[in-house]
């Protein structure tokens, strides 16, 4: 064998194995999120960071039903105004919108409150959300991604089948291009 074609086919391996690393670390993360969306009253929470499915429309034009958002735990003193917030309601349930206003020493309790609101609703909610209630501030989301782990919740038989079949088919795809590619010479020139 050439160094050429042992150099090609080591870049081959080498691509084939990033890419399927890449493909699983994608993957274990969805599922792990998937899993991770489960009920209770605060979200799983793993190095202050947290992940929750956005079930509401009430935020649909900054963050469409079904998406996920990635919430970083943040102190209530760290809080802006504009900022998206998760937070607890005094019901128990789990909300995301944006802060409207804050009252410093809200009601002389010497805490910060924080007016919210989802964007397409018509008017502010009517709690005042107090730091002990707040869960974090929205970092990041991905409609797309939101779209694939409630994919993989809700058929995770069918996930489990597909992710099994994945380096099955990455094997016959290798070894498909490697029967089909034209063999090289090389070293031999004619003058």
């Amino acid at each position: 064998m050439s160094k050429v074609a042992t150099g090609a086919s080591r870049k081959g391996r080498a691509a084939a194995r990033a890419t399927g690393a890449l493909f699983y670390i994608v993957l274990i993360g969805l599922i792990l999120a998937a899993f991770s969306l489960g009920g209770g009253n605060r979200p799983n929470e793993i190095a202050g960071l947290s992940i929750m499915r956005v079930l509401s429309p009430s935020m649909k034009s900054v963050y469409p039903q079904g998406s996920i958002v990635l919430i970083k735990r943040i102190a209530a003193g760290d809080i802006e105004k504009g900022d998206d917030i998760t937070f607890l309601t005094g019901d128990g349930k789990i909300i995301t919108h944006r802060v409207e206003d804050i009252y410093e020493n809200h009601l002389e309790t010497g805490h910060r409150g924080f007016l919210t609101k989802g964007v397409n609703n018509p008017v502010a909610d009517n709690e005042i959300v107090y730091g002990v209630n707040i869960i974090g501030r929205v970092i990041w989301h991905s409609n797309a991604v939101g779209q694939t782990v409630n994919w993989v919740n809700d058929n995770k038989t069918a996930a489990i089948i597909i992710t099994a079949m994945i380096p099955l088919l990455i094997f016959l795809l290798i070894i498909i291009r490697k029967f089909f590619r034209p063999v090289r010479q090389t070293g031999i020139t004619e003058r």
